[in-house]
């Protein structure tokens, strides 16, 4: 039976070449220095044609490149069927499942940008769900991952029986510790980037943790964390229209600047009904109402908290 993520589109690389993998153990992210639609086309034909080259398990595409007049932002590809292996580990293929993630394609590992909102949403979808039961209930009942699924947690290293999150540079030298599963053999590459390496401890690990809690395990102060999370820059001067702020941030201000201030409610998806009434009230400078709306909203998060991310953009 072939193992799919619903949240992808099916891009098989051509007939199956590859062993079957012996368990699902880590999951690790990777960056392409590419677009999603250029890296696409390279694993179907420019590296040894379709899995008879280097592929990985899925790739996500960004905002850059030829990904964004295709639309590609924060879109899931799935190349390989999960029972079978992926070359993007190296020496890990058979029991890592392998992420590519699209970026600007810079020169330098260091100029690698930040994963866009749409990418981080999808990251924490697809981990979400590769770290859960569900995704394992075709594997055989004596992989670890059908017993409990794959931990959410950082692995502290590659080496045999760890189990967890990780990012392609933890297998590649110097980082590789002895002992541990070799990844690549490019030395000091440092793929996905320092920054996105900071953002996938910082902001993904802590993201997937709170997904899979459910809702029935989502308290006000996960809420209202999640609220924070993308960080908030101060509000002191005058700011560009991108600059944004989040709803706690503007809690904890008071109402000293709200008469100066004309609000605009920027959310993704359903989430915009749950933020709506505080975005009003805000927008009235009432900081009164905007407490009793906001704790309304936080009500109805608390039964849907997929991937809450609210923002509030200064015109």
């Amino acid at each position: 039976m072939t193992i799919k993520y619903p949240g992808a589109r099916w891009k098989p690389l051509g007939p199956q070449t590859e062993p079957k993998m012996t368990g699902h153990d880590i999951v690790c992210v990777h960056t392409m220095v590419g677009y999603l639609s250029t890296t696409n086309t390279y694993f179907r034909s420019g590296n040894g044609s379709g899995y008879n080259g280097t592929e990985s398990h899925f790739g996500i595409g960004g905002a850059w490149g030829l990904d964004v007049r295709l639309g590609l932002d924060g879109e899931v590809f799935e190349w390989q069927d999960l029972a079978y292996q992926a070359d993007a580990n190296m020496n890990g293929g058979r029991t890592v499942l392998s992420i590519e993630t699209a970026d600007n394609a810079p020169r330098y590992p260091k100029d690698i940008k930040r994963w866009t909102d749409k990418q981080v949403i999808s990251l924490v979808d697809l981990i979400a769900w590769l770290c859960s039961k569900e995704a394992h209930r075709y594997c055989p009942s004596n992989w670890e991952c059908h017993k409990s699924g794959i931990p959410t947690t950082l692995i502290p290293d590659t080496k045999p029986g760890r189990r967890g999150l990780s990012y392609h540079a933890q297998g590649i030298p110097p980082n590789l510790v002895s002992g541990g599963v070799c990844w690549s053999t490019s030395r000091g590459k440092e793929c996905p980037g320092p920054v996105r390496i900071k953002q996938f401890k910082e902001e993904i690990i802590p993201a997937v943790q709170r997904k899979l809690k459910g809702a029935d395990d989502v308290s006000k102060a996960d809420a209202v964390e999640a609220l924070r999370t993308p960080i908030a820059r101060n509000l002191n001067g005058s700011k560009p229209k991108d600059e944004t702020v989040s709803v706690v941030t503007f809690m904890e201000r008071g109402d000293e600047k709200l008469d100066e201030l004309r609000i605009a409610a920027k959310a993704h998806g359903a989430y915009l009904a749950s933020i709506n009434k505080a975005v009003k009230a805000l927008a009235a400078n009432s900081a009164e109402d905007v407490r009793a709306a906001f704790e309304e909203g936080l009500a109805e998060l608390q039964k849907q908290f997929d991937a809450i991310e609210a923002r509030i953009t200064l015109e």
